[in-house]
């Protein structure tokens, strides 16, 4: 065997060394267990300035103005945040993999914006890009209990889209990674409820939305 095939031959399975034959595991944890309720509360104002406040609030947030309803009372908001993580609880995820070039072990919030990690599957090592975005929709209402009592009640919809780039060894295209499966997932809930995913993760507000809403309110009353 000429030398050039034989350093190619050394370089093909010193790659298939390195990215098969690997062993690891990988575990989802989901949040705890998160009693719904809806977000509520009632000031001792009257209702005309409270919705005052409101209009006033809203027009100075990242919130985007839908629709707003003066004889209802209602304004509906649309919302669009860069770091998931810090408005919703998806769990954790850890994955460790180990082969010829060491161990290496990742964990992160599952509603991280961005992460890349590794994971082994029947002794295959695969390369992984997961990216969470999160939208929804909220409702500001206000209801009128007395003359100088207002409750306000704030329901948010989230929508919290997974996209999961798989990417594993291909022999066919010089022993590189590869994308192999491009998996995209939705799942949506109520600000009392959860959404869960059909294969791996469970998400709940963290209400970080409704008591900035309220807040804000109050604060310009």
């Amino acid at each position: 065997m000429k030398r050039s095939s034989l350093f190619l031959l050394f370089v093909i399975l010193l790659t298939l060394c390195a990215s098969g034959c690997a062993t690891g595991s990988y575990k989802y944890t989901p949040p705890s267990e998160k009693f719904g309720k809806d977000y509520v509360d009632v000031v001792d104002k009257n209702i005309d300035d409270v919705w005052q406040a409101s209009v006033s609030y809203v027009a100075d947030t990242f919130f985007v103005l839908d629709n707003i309803v003066k004889d209802s009372y209602l304004i509906n908001l649309s919302f669009s945040v860069d770091k998931p993580e810090e408005y919703i609880d998806c769990g954790q995820f850890d994955s460790t993999v180990k082969n010829a070039r060491g161990e290496r072990t990742y964990r992160f919030e599952s509603a991280s914006k961005y992460q890349e990690y590794e994971s082994v599957e029947n002794g295959n090592l695969y390369r992984h890009e997961r990216t969470i975005g999160l939208s929804g929709k909220t409702n500001i209402i206000l209801l009128k209990i007395a003359p100088e009592k207002t409750k306000i009640k704030i329901n948010t919809r989230y929508v919290v889209s997974k996209n999961v780039k798989m990417y594993g060894i291909n022999p066919n295209v010089g022993y590189s990674f590869t994308l192999m499966n491009n998996f995209n997932t939705t799942l949506s809930f109520n600000t009392g409820g959860k959404g869960i995913d059909e294969s791996t993760m469970a998400c709940y507000p963290k209400h970080i939305i409704e008591k900035t809403i309220i807040d804000g309110i109050m604060g310009n009353l």
